[in-house]
């Protein structure tokens, strides 16, 4: 009678010990599965960009996290109205013909000519099209004044300046 009893309680233990270890392997496996965090369109994290010798303080960091979640989702929703006016195989002329573009050297107002010539818009769509991107480019550029905005003037002196200010400065 003994050696049942302790023979029930080494299966018993043994199918505890058995769950317990299902139970805490699961969280491992579903972390594995899980898919990686979608990277951001580019236009949506564009104004956030820094150059890597900016050095936030630990309140600017926050600041600028509190910016994120306030305006990705605005920037998130002009980039799809961006989108949207593309059909879906001018989505694909646009991949193809912005690749084959940048194969070619083509970079700036160039790149993006040969993108828009290659799509064969219609007249409503690149009405459609200016006005949705010179709203993001708006967005864009109001984001980006809040976050240069909360800078010093020492890290702003650091930013890089656009092609025009360079050739000026010369």
């Amino acid at each position: 009678m003994l050696k049942s009893m302790i023979m029930t309680t080494c299966r018993l233990s043994f199918v505890v010990a058995m769950v317990c270890g299902a139970i805490v392997s699961l969280p491992v496996d579903a972390q594995e599965d899980a898919k990686p965090a979608k990277k951001p369109a580019q236009g949506v994290a564009q104004p956030f960009n820094l150059p890597d010798s900016i050095k936030l303080t630990d309140d600017q960091t926050k600041k600028l996290e509190e910016l994120k979640k306030e305006a990705t989702p605005k920037l998130e929703a002009a980039v799809k109205k961006v989108d949207d006016v593309l059909t879906k195989d001018q989505k694909k002329t646009r991949k193809t013909a912005s690749d084959t573009a940048k194969a070619a050297g083509k970079k700036g107002k160039e790149l993006k000519d040969a993108v828009t010539e290659a799509l064969k818009l219609s007249d409503e769509q690149k009405a459609s099209l200016a006005k949705a991107e010179k709203e993001l480019a708006d967005l864009q550029k109001a984001t980006r004044e809040q976050v240069v905005a909360m800078l010093t003037d020492e890290q702003k002196a650091n930013l890089p300046t656009s092609g025009k200010k360079k050739a000026k400065a010369k």
